[in-house]
């Protein structure tokens, strides 16, 4: 499924005008994003940092333009754009919706931010996630010059999520994210190491 083409939602109509799309081969990824905003400035982002610019999509108007798609036609919906997803207070109901709506493998990508027990409990013991991509650019230190995040706090998010995966067995998988650069091409076994400790 994931060689299939992704479909990335802009507008309502999509689903009608491009009927093609759908006649020729299946579509393996609708992709629809829930917020622009973000709560990093990681140093070589290309955003700019006017929080005015980005705003969220609001929970009736996803819901009513996901339900102009068949999610018959698809294998996955990915929750995402160019956004965090989790700076929304209530994105699971976003997830929530989805289900309601017959979608039943949901992914979405995220920077592991948010050390909330109760909201990857939920995302878990709900199974509102079957693939999860955490995005990072090193360890330690690495991690922290590009991200402006403390390691230690990412690390022990990470950790709860894997924990909270095994304690539902929510069977999720994880994807961990890195843009490879000049500055961190050194860093890249350690990030696989990582990610093979946190079940990906």
């Amino acid at each position: 499924a994931d060689r299939h083409p992704v479909l990335v939602w802009r507008d309502a109509g999509d689903g009608f005008r491009y009927p093609e799309l759908f006649e020729r081969q299946p579509i393996g990824v609708l992709q629809v994003g829930v917020t622009a905003r973000c709560n990093l400035r990681c140093g070589r982002c290309p955003r700019v940092h006017d929080s005015a610019t980005y705003k969220d999509t609001d929970l009736a108007t996803f819901t009513r333009h996901l339900s102009a798609f068949d999610p018959s036609q698809f294998h996955t919906l990915l929750v995402s754009d160019f956004g965090e997803v989790t700076v929304v207070k209530n994105f699971l109901e976003y997830l929530r919706a989805a289900r309601r709506l017959g979608w039943q493998r949901m992914e979405f990508v995220t920077n592991a931010t948010n050390g909330s027990f109760r909201l990857w409990d939920q995302v878990f013991s709900e199974r509102l996630a079957a693939k999860i991509a955490i995005s990072l650019e090193g360890i330690g230190a690495a991690f922290e010059e590009v991200r402006g995040f403390p390691w230690d706090r990412f690390s022990a998010n990470v950790q709860m999520m894997t924990d909270a995966n095994r304690r539902h067995s929510a069977g999720a998988e994880f994807l961990f994210n890195a843009v490879a650069m000049r500055s961190n091409l050194h860093a890249l076994p350690d990030i696989v190491d990582f990610a093979a400790k946190h079940e990906a």
